[in-house]
Formats: C-alpha cells, structure tokens, sequence
C-alpha cells in the first residue's frame, strides 16, 4: 500500500485532523502528520503502534477495514482495474542526485538525467527537497506553488546544492546568483543555457531551488501529463 493510499484511506476514515488533510491532502510523504494518524487510528483499535513499524495487527486491521470497501478479493478487483501499460510515475535515481525520493513523469526522466549530466560536469550534488506533488499545500515552500505548478505534473524538482567538502547552498544562496561559490554557479549556468530547462531564479516571482521544463507553457500538455500523474496516485501505482 503506497503512502498517499495509506492517507486518502485514513482520511476517509476520519483521521483527516490528525493528517492535516485539509491544508496537505495525500502528499505522498511520511511525515509527522501521517505518523499521527496511524497511531491514533491504531490506537482507536487498541493496537500499540510507534506510526512507523506496521506490525502484523496493524497490517491485518487495515486490510479489514479495506475489505468493508471493496469486499474480500479487493486485489482481484484493483489488479483489473489498473492500466495495462506500466505506471508514467517514476523514481529517479542517479549518481549525483540525494535528498528525498524524485518521483516524476517518465517523460521528465531525459531532463533528470541532463540535470544531473549537469551537475556531474560542476562536481555538484542535486539535494532534492521536492518532487512531484499532489496538492499545491506545500510544508515550507519558499514561493506559493502555482495552481499549474509543473510539480503537479512530475516535471519539476525542488532542490538545494551540495557542493565542495560538505559546502550547503540553500535558496539564501541561490539567490545571489551569480555572486555564489564556483561549482555552483557553474551548475546554475548549464541550467541556464539549456534551452529546454529553466530555473526558477529567472522567474517573474523568483524560485531559486526550482527547476523544470517549461512544460505548463502548453496548457494542453500540461494537463495530459497532469491527468496521466494525479490518476497513477488515484489507482496505487506510486
């Protein structure tokens, strides 16, 4: 069961106080919200549980609960009802990308692998702070996500850069862009030039830890790439 289930799930069961499902819908990130809701709804059931371990109660109580829903052979219904081609939402993984899972469209892999071509040519490491997103209720966001955010659409990343011998350049430091250390600007700038990215410290409203590729220019693509994402959570195939 992916995250973002486990919290459309608990919401629908009446934990959304304790997820903070209002202002974060299903995020898809384990936070301290989550981990509230599974220890409050477990304890409900007087099962002991930290919010982190799912122990074999707590695994069979939620798998009872599901089967309320959809009846007992939910697995057959959900296996049939999944797409037949693979799901377009993705996990990214290269050598010179850390932080938090980068989870995004399989059409956005090509600008992930020259984003980190990129970083590899500046000896920098890509920190990500965020990926693909499934509300525009962003936990400390620097600037208020756009309700055609390309995050929404897994064509954007948030991040910070690792640089040097334990060097941090976080949005502070982006945004004196051009005046920070070397082999970040020296990342920046390959962002810069490509003409298929863009970094969000160019922009009207500035964003320094962003980066995409301009895919919301297309209002139409944007939304069938937004469609394809937001219907891959909706059906478990994080």
């Amino acid at each position: 069961m992916s995250i973002t289930a486990i919290q459309v799930f608990l919401n629908t069961e009446g934990y959304g106080e304790q997820l903070n499902f209002a202002k974060y819908g299903a995020d898809g990130f384990y936070g301290n919200s989550t981990r509230n809701a599974v220890v409050k709804y477990a304890s409900d059931h007087n099962i002991n549980s930290d919010g982190d371990l799912l122990s074999r109660p707590l695994i069979d109580l939620f798998l009872n609960d599901i089967n309320r829903y959809y009846g007992s052979k939910w697995t057959d219904l959900a296996e049939q009802n999944l797409p037949s081609r693979k799901s377009p939402l993705v996990l990214f993984e290269a050598s010179n990308f850390s932080g938090k899972p980068c989870r995004a469209d399989e059409e956005f892999v090509p600008a992930l692998e020259k984003i980190n071509g990129y970083a590899k040519q500046a000896n920098v490491f890509v920190h990500v702070t965020s990926s693909f997103r499934t509300t525009t209720n962003v936990r400390g966001a620097i600037v208020k996500p756009a309700t055609f955010s390309n995050h929404l659409a897994g064509h954007g990343i948030d991040m910070n850069v690792r640089y040097g011998n334990g060097g941090w350049a976080n949005s502070k430091v982006l945004a004196k862009y051009p005046n920070v250390p070397e082999p970040v600007k020296y990342f920046l700038k390959l962002i810069i030039d490509d003409p298929k990215l863009r970094w969000g410290g160019n922009f009207n409203t500035t964003d320094p830890v962003h980066i995409d590729d301009h895919l919301n220019k297309d209002r139409a693509a944007w939304k069938k790439r937004y469609e394809a994402m937001q219907k891959a959570v909706q059906l478990g195939e994080v």
